[in-house]
């Protein structure tokens, strides 16, 4: 494997510690609201409260349509915005608020209700919640893509992001647990309400802190706007931008297709219906998750910089495909802790897909600006997000459907052997498949860091040449 030749990052380009954790900050509130609510929405609207998994899914399924629909039309409202606060900041403030009111009355369904209007109920404040995070994060994710204009300044900045978010990520498995303890209410139900609240207002506070502390490159303020329909043509024409998003897309779909069938594997198949006990092991195996990928980053941040961004996106998907298929040996009663594996062998190679998607993402939005003369990250933050939503959608519309085929019969209570062996086998072999696709796309990619560079130098020339021109006149 040829090793790259590591350029120093000039100063200009280097962007200050504190501006990389205050803009880190902000995924704190991206892992809590939109992973809690997929570790939740399972145990407690269908086993608690029990609403079917097929409405769930609809429920969960439906707002990340409509979301990923509106997707483009934020990014290009960010991309064109101009305040005295800048193109981002603004909506970073006003999204993570209300997506954060949102977020706890999710878990405040009124008490006696019906069980479709509990449903309903839980479609409704979903669809509110999606779009308010929608509103925070497109705006978010392009601030942290126009930070910095050197190729590893970006994967540093990325690597602080998945910092944060994988230390976020220890409580997020062992919310359910939580939600049990007697001092948080008489049962699970209850326990959400506290919990829910909780992690609310430390969303609220963190997803906030990137719009306060920090600052926006101006001369993207300075050009023309764009009008939406060019943006969208001209984003979906960008080979590199499809083929990125195409993999993380397909990566993604794997994993959110397989992530319900855990839930039942570990209480009804591993735990024998002990709730407490699954929950339990369901918190280690997210807790496990979230250190492995914490360790991971520098060490890919390190390798990125030595073998190039592409072969260790390669790399870390044929590690992460090896354990999802390790599942199906690992996940059994007889050893319960056996499958503490499993997450060690994900978190390693899918980290270095979520890492190097976003940085390899900023490197596409130079590539465009040589092609269009435009900035444009709002645009392609949101059209990324909208074919990943749009596949998510999918994915939850179909998810009940999936716990149905593998033998989920009208109530947790009474799955049969079968079908939980045919879920803990689902887990593994689903988002295998999508890793082996992902595989082939990422061969594809055509961005290397030489050619990164020399882009980098015909835009800095171009400035200068403007710059000149005005100076002149």
């Amino acid at each position: 494997m040829k090793v790259n030749k590591v350029a120093a990052t000039v100063s200009e380009d280097c962007v200050p510690r504190t501006q990389k954790a205050a803009y880190a900050a902000g995924a704190v509130m991206g892992c809590y609201l939109s992973n809690t609510i997929g570790v939740l929405a399972l145990p407690i609207y269908n086993i608690a409260l029990g609403v079917h998994p097929m409405t769930i899914s609809i429920a969960m399924g439906l707002p990340r349509l409509l979301d990923a629909v509106i997707d483009p039309f934020i990014g290009n409202f960010s991309d064109n915005a101009r305040t005295r606060w800048g193109r981002r900041r603004p909506f970073i403030v006003v999204g993570a608020v209300a997506a954060s009111i949102f977020f706890a009355l999710m878990w405040m369904p009124p008490a006696g209700a019906s069980v479709t209007f509990i449903g309903v109920y839980f479609t409704v404040i979903s669809i509110l919640t999606y779009l308010a995070i929608t509103v925070w994060q497109i705006p978010w994710d392009a601030l942290g893509l126009e930070l910095s204009q050197d190729y590893h300044e970006r994967t540093r900045i990325q690597a602080w992001k998945m910092i944060v978010y994988n230390a976020a990520s220890f409580l997020v498995p062992w919310t359910y647990a939580l939600c049990l303890l007697p001092v948080f209410g008489r049962n699970e139900v209850v326990g959400a309400r506290y919990v829910g609240s909780i992690l609310a207002f430390v969303a609220m506070f963190f997803g906030i802190i990137p719009a306060v502390f920090c600052r926006e490159r101006s001369e993207a303020q300075k050009q023309a706007k764009i009008k939406f329909f060019k943006a969208f043509y001209c984003t979906l024409s960008n080979r590199a931008f499809l083929i990125l998003t195409a993999v993380l897309f397909i990566v993604l779909t794997g994993f959110y297709l397989s992530m319900p069938f855990m839930t039942y594997v570990n209480i009804y198949y591993v735990c024998g219906g002990d709730k407490a006990y699954g929950a339990k092991l369901s918190g280690l195996y997210g807790t496990v998750q979230a250190a492995t990928g914490l360790v991971a980053i520098p060490i890919i941040t390190w390798l990125a910089t030595r073998f190039g961004k592409k072969a260790v996106m390669l790399g870390g998907q044929i590690v992460a495909m090896f354990g999802c298929l390790s599942a199906i040996v690992l996940i059994t009663p007889m050893y319960p802790y056996l499958q503490l594996i499993v997450p060690v062998l994900i978190a390693s190679g899918s980290s270095c897909v979520y890492l190097l998607w976003g940085s390899s993402l900023a490197d596409v939005c130079d590539v465009d600006e040589m092609k269009t003369g435009l900035r444009r990250e709002g645009m392609f933050g949101a059209v990324g997000a909208f074919t990943i939503k749009l596949g998510s959608a999918a994915v939850n519309s179909v998810s009940g459907m999936m716990l149905v085929v593998a033998g989920y019969a009208g109530s947790a209570d009474t799955l049969s052997h079968q079908a939980l062996v045919n879920m803990r086998n689902l887990y593994g072999i689903v988002p295998a498949v999508g890793l082996a696709i992902g595989i082939i796309l990422t061969v594809f990619y055509p961005i290397t860091e030489k050619m990164a560079h020399s882009t980098r130098l015909i835009l800095e020339q171009r400035r200068k040449q403007s710059e000149s021109g005005v100076a002149a006149v």
